[in-house]
């Protein structure tokens, strides 16, 4: 309570010093309460900021990208050489397979 009712006063103190005398005691009472009301206002949007709280922590996301990526390639190479190529599935995995093809594809150099 003592706390409101300094405000108040403090309040009315910088209103009556910008604004001069008051023409009437009413107009005081609503240029205080608009001013409090403004305050109050203030503070509850200052609380009322919410903290997000991630479900999946940054790293995770990361590492989950990149393992989907690592996932993509792999089965497009996979699907490539066994679909597209004609060769047998497993063949992509080895090392002769890959050294045949950066031959093909350096063959001019």
């Amino acid at each position: 309570m003592a706390t409101d009712s300094m405000r108040r006063e403090k309040i009315s103190r910088r209103v009556f010093l910008e604004k001069g005398a008051f023409t009437s005691y009413m107009e005081q009472k609503s240029v205080m309460r608009q001013q409090l009301n403004e305050e109050v206002m203030e503070v509850e949007a200052k609380q009322k900021r919410r903290i997000r709280v991630r479900l999946l922590p940054i790293w995770l996301r990361l590492l989950i990208v990149m393992g989907l990526i690592f996932f993509a390639v792999l089965s497009g190479a996979l699907l490539g050489y066994s679909v597209i190529g004609g060769g047998h599935a497993t063949d992509v995995f080895q090392k002769s397979t890959w050294t045949h093809i950066i031959d093909i594809v350096n063959k001019d150099a």
